[in-house]
């Protein structure tokens, strides 16, 4: 509960800057049953880390923070120390989660956003600390979680955004949903216990009857001091018998606002992300719809320019231009949608990069006969996506050229990948996004107009 001290005035509301700091291992539990059979096409579990970025890129889009921060915690706390059973009943991290934390680590660090740790306290006691001195200080503190236990720490200033609920607490909030104000979240835990932390509670209170105790007489103490008084004889046994139980509970239930952890808001500055970081992270987790929505990779990943293609607008030029390329390799690639309305190539050892389009007098019969050429030469390797569609520009001809098909060698190198797209592929080996078709003049069922 985060203590009430004499400050001085602070801004107003809409002038005050805002901090918000994230419960890491909160969203992270949440994202990982909430998305399921999610992996890379190596086996690797992935659906922890796509949850927990996907909430994380819909706070910083939407609310736009100027500060914020990212408690984690690992090994063993003062809890346990104090109560060795704390926690005890707790299954071990599951090894398809435990995986997932460093790629969690390295998506923050990409973003910028620093994680906030202590060694012996847990998260919500650096979320604890750091809300109460960004209050004091006159920062508007929001606290992002699916903990309910992070309740206790809402106060005018501070607020929760519950990520399971997608509702934000304040004091009435708290009060109306709890039953009781944030003051006393910590009194009602410590009657109702933890099974999951195994805090022990009071047997025979659950959390209904917990609620209705506090709300009667006040506070845990005040509770025990009048115990005699209770008229439920399991809840006045209870108490009776298990107070000092309960007084731990609560101990162990309060969430601690006094630790050694300064507040920085330099360090809290929220800084642009790592683009590059952020791409080369998105490609090895294979989230490839996030790294297209990055962009283009700039000068700085060391990219050569692709360029532009020329068209051949005469059968004449399409012979000439065929004839320059350079080396045994071509790429081939098919323009169209429902049926063929051209053909680009281009080769590996240097020559124009060309299309044609079919539409134009005599340039699909220049184009064939190109083709049937390239085929029928052993010498020849014919390189592109989806190559039995180029071939079947030219059917009855042996093929005797060597065929690279990077759709099949993709299938081959990842079959548990759905998708095999060239879209998918240039943006997953080159960076690149692909014109969409109707970016080419494809636009409900119309043709691009010949150049």
């Amino acid at each position: 509960m985060a203590p009430t001290t004499e400050t001085s005035p602070t801004p107003p509301r809409d002038s005050r800057p805002r901090l918000f700091l994230i419960d890491g291992y909160s969203n992270i539990f949440r994202a990982f049953y909430a998305i399921r059979n999610l992996s890379s096409s190596r086996g690797e579990p992935t659906n922890a880390v796509y949850g927990f970025v996907t909430m994380l890129r819909k706070l910083l889009r939407e609310e736009n923070p100027e500060l914020i921060g990212v408690a984690l915690e690992g090994g063993r706390t003062f809890r346990s120390e104090k109560f060795e059973e704390y926690k005890a009943n707790r299954a071990p991290m599951p090894e398809d989660l435990q995986s997932q934390l460093p790629w969690i680590r390295k998506v923050l660090e990409a973003y910028r956003i620093p994680t906030l740790e202590l060694a012996g306290y847990e998260a919500d006691d650096v979320l604890g600390t750091l809300s109460c001195r960004a209050a004091e200080a006159g920062y508007d503190v929001v606290l992002v979680s699916a903990d309910k236990d992070l309740m206790q720490l809402v106060e005018p200033r501070v607020s929760l955004y519950h990520t399971g609920r997608n509702k934000m607490y304040g004091p009435q909030e708290v009060t109306e949903d709890f039953g009781v104000p944030p003051e006393k979240v910590a009194d009602v835990l410590a009657l109702m216990g933890d099974s999951i932390d195994n805090i022990p509670g009071v047997p025979g209170i659950g959390e209904k009857g917990a609620k209705s105790l506090i709300q009667e007489y006040g506070s845990l103490e005040d509770l025990l001091a009048r115990a005699g008084e209770v008229s439920r004889k399991a809840y006045r046994e209870g108490l009776t018998e298990h107070a000092e139980q309960a007084r731990l509970s609560k101990e162990l239930s309060t969430i601690h606002t006094d630790l050694d952890v300064p507040l920085d808001p330099q360090a809290l500055h929220r800084d642009p992300p790592d683009l590059e970081a952020l791409r080369q992270v998105f490609t090895e987790l294979e989230f490839f719809s996030l790294v297209e929505e990055l962009g283009p990779a700039g000068a700085a990943a060391g990219e050569e320019e692709i360029p532009a293609a020329e068209e051949a607008v005469t059968a004449e030029v399409w012979t000439d231009r065929a004839g320059r390329l350079v080396g045994g390799e071509v790429y081939v690639a098919v323009l169209g949608e429902e049926r063929p309305l051209g053909l680009a190539i281009a080769a590996s050892e240097g020559g124009p990069v060309v299309y044609a389009d079919f539409r134009r007098d005599g340039v699909r019969d220049a184009v064939l006969e190109s083709l049937r050429r390239w085929i029928g030469d052993s010498s020849v390797r014919l390189a592109g996506h989806n190559l039995k569609e180029v071939l079947r520009l030219c059917p009855g001809p042996l093929c005797e050229s060597a065929l690279f098909d990077a759709m099949l060698v993709s299938y081959l190198l990842k079959p548990s990948v759905h998708g095999h797209s060239l879209d998918e592929l240039a943006l997953e080996r080159l960076n690149r996004k692909a014109l969409t078709p109707k970016d080419a003049g494809w636009d409900k069922g119309q043709e691009p107009p010949v150049g």
